[in-house]
């Protein structure tokens, strides 16, 4: 939003408010060229990764409290030394030069090969006017009281004209040249903040441009990203975006994941039919050197189901095991690799099963039994220090994140499916707890997030403890918030170190349950902090600010013909999901990402 001559006279009598404008003023440049559609047909990549930059600067200046437009709002250590202290004058001579790269018509046409037009007025009267303001420099600028809010005014008119003139990608080479210095400008921007915070607010980066599901978009996006320095991490959650979307809507294209040879190489001790996990090793093709420890995670059928059913669980399996197979994985997103599916097998008259097998390469047991954070809950002996506690809390939240990020749903997070590998050092002995030990895992019943999406109940969890009171199997539609909801559950035994149902009377009604667990969010207080409370219960009470009762309707046979009506439906519910997941961002990772003891 542009500011009026009145707002900038009174930011600019101080030291602060000419930080707020001179931000303001470098973001409405930015804005110039990141909304502009005329950029040029061939040039998407590049428009994609200025888009980048323009995201990462206007993160950076709502990190620091300057897209407000309140003094009151803006970080206290840019006013220390009266606002003009060492921060304070760093801050100012990066946005200054930002301000300049992007408005210097002169050096955009020579150094970065943008060509601008005036297709408005007769004897290109705007650009010549624009070409006729002579910009004040950086130096006198930040030295001169007075000339600032002369500075400020001449900038509002200039982009002004700006925006109502044509810019033109004329020489790709040289804007590269511009994407580059902009890149480092950022990187000389987030410097000023501290490493945590610098990746707090990226992170926030990939959250808000992976909204689209547009698969060619998020190619273009990707490609970007990963030619681009300071965004690999937008370029891993894009690549996993685009497989979800992809797999939604061509399904058909999903390649065989069964394991080769109908399992041949999977070395497994025999199991009982209940069980749901199985360790074991696989070697393909009979290699010995390729041999590695591996997981099996069981997945049950009536042995009766034919037809269109078969096929369709058939499908999904195959579809879980391709989105949970890729490589170059989102750095947060802690799930094993899964390598496959086995073939079919007979476990009774009744029922059959199918396993997806991940990979434990690399990764030691401490013993021949998966260790579970419910196994760990249930002993006295194991209880973790209050920072691996808040280790453990900060990757399940942010594994979750990336996982709706990806639009991809989990369904059955409890505590029974959160893995604790740990590590052996070279002599035998279990290492200590690492950042590397936990894993989000049970995903039997996973799928993807959208209302047109087939579903089936969710797998898994205790019903009692973990299920959202308004989730009921086969008649209400899993969302979103039903597993934030069950990651609330798990935060919470994490803080008190107990089982969730312990405290539960068998039978009890699901609201009361509800009722009961938000009101145990007052024992984390003096356990895990203020902080660790309020994301808790914020997840048990879903208080994200966002309308969940927006989408009611479900996608049957009455309106799963209906594609207009469809659309509509999923784009609202596209919506509230992305306000979801970008609350929930705010009020329980970023908050949990700065625990730490």
């Amino acid at each position: 939003m542009a500011l009026t001559p009145a707002a900038i006279a009174g930011l600019t009598t101080g030291s602060i408010g000419f930080a707020i404008t001179l931000y303001k003023t470098s973001l409405d440049v930015y804005t110039v060229f990141a909304t502009a559609s005329s950029l040029g047909e061939d040039v998407q990549v590049l428009e994609a990764q200025f888009l980048i930059q323009e995201t990462l600067f206007r993160r950076w200046g709502e990190g620091l409290g300057l897209s407000k437009g309140s003094i009151d709002d803006v970080d206290e250590r840019l006013k220390e030394g009266d606002g003009e202290g060492s921060l304070f004058q760093a801050v100012i001579l990066a946005l200054s030069s930002v301000k300049k790269v992007l408005s210097n018509v002169e050096d955009l046409r020579k150094l970065y090969g943008v060509e601008v037009r005036d297709e408005r007025t007769v004897g290109n009267q705007m650009l010549l006017e624009l070409q006729s303001m002579s910009l004040i420099e950086n130096e006198l600028v930040r030295a001169d009281y007075d000339r600032r809010e002369e500075e400020a005014v001449k900038m509002q008119k200039r982009v002004g004209i700006m925006k109502k003139l044509k810019w033109i990608i004329k020489d790709k080479e040289k804007f590269e040249k511009l994407l580059e210095r902009l890149t480092k400008l950022n990187d000389g921007l987030y410097s000023l903040i501290s490493p945590l915070e610098a990746s707090i607010l990226a992170k926030a980066v990939a959250g808000e441009l992976l909204k689209t599901v547009e698969l060619k978009w998020l190619e273009v996006l990707k490609e970007a990203a990963r030619a681009t320095s300071n965004a690999k991490g937008v370029a891993n959650l894009a690549g996993l975006r685009h497989r979800a979307i992809q797999i939604m809507n061509f399904p058909n294209k999903v390649p065989d994941m069964e394991l080769p040879d109908r399992s041949k190489g999977l070395i497994m001790p025999s199991t009982r039919f209940y069980e749901r996990r199985t360790l074991g090793t696989y070697q393909p093709k009979g290699d010995m050197s390729q041999k590695q420890p591996v997981l099996v995670e069981w997945k049950a059928v009536d042995a009766s189901v034919s037809g269109t059913s078969m096929k369709r669980f058939n499908d999904n399996l195959n579809q879980l095991a391709y989105f949970l197979n890729g490589g170059n994985r989102p750095e947060y997103l802690r799930s094993l690799p899964c390598i496959g599916v086995t073939k079919p097998i007979t476990q009774s008259a009744e029922m059959i099963r199918y396993g997806l097998v991940y990979s434990l390469a690399e990764r030691r047991l401490e013993t021949k039994e998966l260790p579970m954070l419910s196994t760990m809950l249930e002993s006295n002996e194991n209880e973790p220090d209050l920072g691996d506690k808040f280790c453990i809390a900060q990757i399940l939240v942010q594994s979750v994140h990336e996982l709706h990020l990806a639009n991809w749903l989990h369904k059955a997070i409890s505590s029974d499916n959160i893995i604790i590998v740990l590590r052996q050092d070279k002599i035998g002995k279990a290492s200590h707890f690492s950042s590397n030990s936990v894993f989000l895992a049970g995903y039997e019943s996973s799928r993807p997030g959208r209302l047109r999406d087939p579903t089936e109940p969710s797998g898994g969890t205790t019903r009692s403890a973990y299920t959202h009171p308004d989730y009921d199997p086969g008649q209400v539609k899993y969302r979103r918030w039903f597993d934030i909801y069950s990651l609330g559950v798990v935060l919470l035994e994490i803080g008190l170190w107990q089982r969730a149902a312990a405290s539960i009377r068998p039978g009890r009604n699901p609201s009361a349950i509800r009722d009961l667990l938000v009101e145990s969010c007052d024992e984390l207080g003096p356990a895990m902090g203020r902080i660790y409370r309020d994301a808790v219960r914020a997840c048990l009470t879903l208080d994200f600010g966002v309308d969940l009762d927006g989408i009611t309707a479900e996608v049957d046979e009455s309106n799963a013909g209906n594609a207009e009506e469809l659309m509509i439906m999923e784009a609202k519910d596209d919506q509230m999901n992305s306000d979801l997941t970008t609350s929930f961002y705010w009020r329980v990772v970023q908050p949990l990402r700065k625990l730490f003891a």
